[in-house]
């Protein structure tokens, strides 16, 4: 179980995304933080944060992150490290795109959700093997973007460092008894 993990799941994330951009008046496809301003806006209507992106605090950011993609993954019940490229796959390429994606890697029903089934099909395998496995797919996924040309290596680097992350948050964890 990784509960806990988001701040430093966070940190990791942050250090691809974590920049103050002002957005322009209108402007929804705008990033701060790892927030698009289109985000921003459905978080200020659901209650989850209020006023304008551009005079938020950092902290309202990582309101929307963890809302919209660590917990719509589950990743606090996800081992450590997983979560970490699990939330890094969701901010990239959306949260039902980074469960199904896991899904398919554990060999658990591909619904979009991770729930007590896909958790028990992840339990079965040992978290480094799932990490690589999950930056591998995630390579994959990206590499064939139409847009890939212009932005893998970008992608490339975050991918290796989140795995390399990852696998440095599995050493440092607690061992189990």
């Amino acid at each position: 179980m990784a509960q806990g993990n988001f701040e430093a799941c966070l940190n990791a994330f942050w250090i691809f995304d974590g920049v103050r951009v002002d957005a322009a008046p209108g402007e929804k496809f705008a990033t701060s933080y790892g927030v698009t301003q289109y985000s921003w806006a459905d978080a200020v209507d659901s209650g989850l944060v209020s006023g304008d992106m551009n005079a938020a605090p950092v902290s309202d950011f990582a309101k929307v992150l963890k809302f919209n993609y660590w917990e719509a993954n589950n990743c606090d019940a996800l081992p450590i490290g997983v979560d970490l490229m699990v939330f890094n796959d969701a901010t990239l390429s959306g949260d039902t795109h980074a469960a199904e994606l896991l899904q398919r890697i554990v060999g658990s029903a591909s619904d979009g959700v991770i729930g007590p089934k896909t958790l028990a099909a992840i339990s079965k395998i040992e978290s480094e093997t799932l990490i690589l496995k999950i930056a591998s797919a995630d390579m994959e996924f990206l590499s064939a973007l139409r847009n890939a040309p212009l932005y893998l290596n970008g992608w490339k680097r975050r991918e290796v460092y989140m795995q390399t992350e990852a696998i440095k948050m599995i050493a440092q964890a607690p061992q189990k008894a």
